[in-house]
């Protein structure tokens, strides 16, 4: 089964009229027919903060299906119970009473936070438009998962003849774990982690620069060049076997060679256990969201 068998056109509305989530939200019940005033939760948020997810349980009464909504300015989350995570919210997915297993729901919500489908869906004018959106429609729901359903996207990365009191500063103003160290095409060429960065930061000291006013030394001197990765398209499930073997808190994710993102520990066990775990905890509830 694709996404597109489940997204009809009628459940589409672009633009929204709502100017907050929860209207938002509301309005897309509508399209399913479910307009009854029941209590909404906090929707689960792209990492950018753009895309919106609120999946309600299965009840009596609730059509099952998918409604997507884009609007033409991002939307107050001020109405949200938890609203931290929006920040320029504009696409609004709502799933309603779908009867999937817990893979196929997690792939949905990987589907929409892709960010090469969020910039897609962001320039769509029109239903047939967002209909068109093949990398999100042919997104297939029954595959065992993957990597790439998992993975944390790439957003910073150094090159060896960086300085190391770049990587320092960076780790600490970003307070990253470890950062890649990339070549000219992406390519892993070694990583550096937040223990080497700190027995380098140790070693300098405060106020011992070189001549030139910083710490001697560049990336390549720190960096650990064994580095093992593992390939976008593999199975999420033998790379999480991988890390618990080698317990590993993360991998490298490439694609042709080239670095993608990173595997992590917690995204491993969301995206294999989160929704087994909700299910058990809160098996009674009507109305639920994926985290």
């Amino acid at each position: 089964m694709r996404l597109a068998e489940l997204l009809r056109p009628e459940r589409i509305r672009v633009p929204l009229r709502a100017r907050s989530v929860q209207d938002g939200f509301l309005e897309l019940r509508g399209l399913l027919g479910d307009e009854e005033p029941l209590p909404m939760g906090a929707p689960a948020v792209s990492p950018s903060g753009r895309t919106c997810l609120l999946d309600l349980q299965p009840r009596d009464g609730v059509p099952e299906g998918i409604a997507v909504g884009i609007a033409p300015e991002p939307l107050s989350g001020e109405d949200l119970p938890e609203p931290g995570g929006v920040r320029r919210a504009r696409v609004l997915v709502l799933l309603s009473g779908v009867d999937l297993e817990r893979e196929p729901r997690y792939r949905i919500k990987a589907a929409f936070f892709d960010p090469v489908v969020e910039d897609a869906l962001l320039k769509v004018e029109g239903v047939e438009e967002l209909l068109s959106i093949r990398r999100l429609m042919d997104t297939e729901l029954m595959r065992p998962l993957l990597v790439h359903d998992a993975m944390v996207p790439l957003e910073y990365r150094i090159y060896p003849d960086t300085p190391l009191e770049e990587v320092l500063s960076l780790m600490v103003r970003r307070h990253l774990s470890v950062v890649p160290v990339v070549g000219e095409g992406l390519q892993v060429r070694g990583l550096i982690s937040a223990a080497e960065i700190l027995r380098f930061g140790l070693k300098a000291g405060p106020g011992r620069t070189s001549g030139g006013g910083k710490p001697p030394g560049t990336a390549k001197d720190l960096m650990s060049r064994s580095v093992l990765c593992v390939a976008e398209d593999e199975s999420l499930a033998d790379a999480a076997q991988v890390m618990a073997h080698r317990n590993a808190d993360q991998l490298p994710v490439v694609r042709d060679g080239e670095l993608v993102g990173f595997l992590t520990r917690d995204g491993v066990l969301t995206a294999l256990f989160g929704e087994r775990i909700d299910a058990r905890n809160n098996p009674k509830t009507s109305e639920g969201i994926e985290e």
